[in-house]
């Protein structure tokens, strides 16, 4: 009897432990089954991609606006002009016309001829210039964010003067000037500026100073132009950023045509890979060109911009021109420029220096052509003495639009 009763639990033991694996049995091989159809649904969605190829997937071409304008020639009456009747000055109604093109900009380049030793060394004009640091301000307020100082009036009032200038941009970050430098490792320092994420390097450089000495013990004060140093320059920049720009304060007074050493320096940065030249000095238009570097660069040069304003008294020195551009880098971080154009300016002025205001040809009228301060000289200035100018130097390049 117990042994029958034994027998009877040992049967049940077994029973209930075969039961048990074959419920495992099963559950295991529904999870299989389960996987297995995951499985086989993931395979027929898009695979995430990896890292790398998620970050080229999103790259996208990535493109910013830069406007650059030629000589800010600041003669004596131009200032007066601007003098308020408590002694400051306000030169922001001088560039109304331009300020919307100026300001939409991402990048807006002015060549300031004149340096900003400001009232305490004494205002001057031609040949020795100085000008107000108000000036300064007001270029700011206008739009205008790189600011070049490397031209032959830079020690125009000596030390002195480029130490006031350089403490003035010290004070506003948000701009960035080149070509005077307080030290050589201030001078080393390549300025960049980055705009959407797109590097750009701004070098800049001079002929000469007017025959006054650099001072001893400061070669680093102004850059003046040197195919080694440039070189050098360059190649350190290009280390930094996307693209080069090189602003180059060359040529010749007052000639249309670009000079040889012009024609053979900017063949020489274009074989170092600089992206654009801006040029001025000669205070009249030249023309603007592409041209083609070692290693397939393709490179802009607009070797003179003219005078943003001046007081001079020839129809060719009063048509300046607005360079607009955009430079895009690709998904491959390759750098072109787009949709180069030269829109042409006016400096006005009526009888006995007043009333200076730079326009753009396109709004220039012929009323405003018949109050021009020229026709007091016995010149006769018209909307299209101005068109004719622009469009012989300029040929395709310029756009009244």
């Amino acid at each position: 009897m117990k042994f029958r009763r034994w027998y009877v639990y040992v049967l049940i033991v077994c029973v209930i432990t075969l039961g048990i694996f074959s419920w495992h049995t099963s559950i295991k091989h529904n999870i299989n089954n389960n996987k297995q159809e995951i499985t086989r649904n993931q395979d027929a969605l898009p695979q995430k991609p990896e890292p790398d190829e998620q970050e080229e997937q999103k790259k996208e071409p990535v493109d910013i606006s830069l406007v650059a304008v030629g000589d800010d020639l600041m003669h004596l009456e131009v200032i007066n002009d601007f003098k308020k009747s408590d002694g400051s000055y306000d030169f922001t109604p001088l560039y109304s016309d331009i300020k919307d093109e100026v300001s939409s900009a991402d990048i807006a380049f002015i060549n300031q001829e004149t340096i900003l030793g400001g009232t305490k060394l004494g205002l001057s004009g031609y040949p020795t210039f100085n000008s107000p640091q108000e000036l300064g301000r007001d270029l700011i307020k206008v739009g205008f964010n790189v600011i070049n100082h490397a031209t032959n009036h830079a020690l125009d009032k000596g030390v002195k003067g480029i130490n006031n200038t350089i403490s003035f941009w010290r004070s506003h970050p948000e701009v960035t000037m080149v070509g005077i430098y307080e030290s050589q490792e201030d001078r080393d320092t390549i300025r960049v500026v980055d705009k959407k994420g797109i590097k750009i390097a701004f070098l800049s450089y001079a002929y000469g100073t007017n025959g006054i000495p650099i001072p001893k013990g400061k070669p680093y004060i102004v850059n003046i132009i040197d195919k080694n140093l440039i070189a050098n320059d360059v190649k350190r920049a290009k280390e930094l950023a996307d693209a080069v720009i090189v602003s180059l304060h060359w040529g010749n007074e007052y000639q249309e045509v670009p000079s040889k050493q012009q024609k053979e320096l900017a063949s020489y940065l274009a074989d170092l890979g600089v992206t654009l030249i801006i040029g001025h000095h000669p205070h009249v238009l030249e023309p603007v060109e592409w041209m083609k570097g070692k290693d397939g660069n393709n490179m802009l040069v607009a070797y003179s911009l003219g005078n943003l304003v001046s007081c001079q008294n020839e129809i060719p020195r009063l048509v300046g021109g607005m360079l607009k551009l955009n430079i895009e880098k690709d998904v491959n971080d390759r750098i072109s420029i787009k949709n180069p154009e030269i829109i042409p300016v006016v400096t006005h002025y009526e009888r006995y220096a007043k009333g200076f205001r730079i326009y753009k040809l396109k709004d220039y009228t012929d009323s405003l052509a018949k109050a021009h301060g020229l026709n007091r000289l016995g010149k006769h200035v018209t909307v299209q003495a101005f068109k004719n100018e622009a469009s012989a130097v300029l040929k395709g390049w310029y756009n009244l639009k």
